[in-house]
């Protein structure tokens, strides 16, 4: 039996992680998520391999998502890290600056938000298995 997907999702609003982590959870069914409300919380915590996906938001008080991000590739170069954003006008920049895939919230579209986050699982565990 394949073990749970971990997923860590970093937004400093907490209202915002509630909310994503019940779609993963419970309607997605596809991960367990670890939910942080600071980018500095995560990533004193953040250990290579723990998580198979992270969805970071990009605009947080004391640091943000795109610091987290340059921070976070000095420790593991591999995870795919999803960015999330109330501004649609960040999506070229976030893409261009390493992030895997940028969605915008609210999530609208919950089965394309699954599909993706599965998506992103099945890639993560494929690499650290070969």
């Amino acid at each position: 039996m394949a073990t749970v997907a971990h997923i860590a999702l970093v937004d400093d609003i907490p209202d915002n992680t509630d909310v994503m982590t019940a779609i993963v959870e419970d309607i997605c069914e596809i991960a367990r998520v670890t939910s942080f409300n600071s980018g500095i919380d995560f990533l004193s915590s953040f250990r290579r391999g723990t998580f198979d996906v992270i969805i970071l938001d990009l605009f947080m008080p004391g640091m943000s998502g795109y610091t987290v991000l340059k921070e976070l590739r000095k420790i593991d170069p591999d995870v795919p890290v999803i960015a999330v954003s109330a501004d649609m006008g960040q999506r070229q920049k976030a893409l261009e600056y390493g992030f895997a895939a940028f969605l915008t919230k609210p999530v609208m579209d919950v089965k394309g938000f699954c599909n993706l986050v599965s998506r992103f699982i099945c890639d993560s565990r494929l690499k650290r298995s070969a």
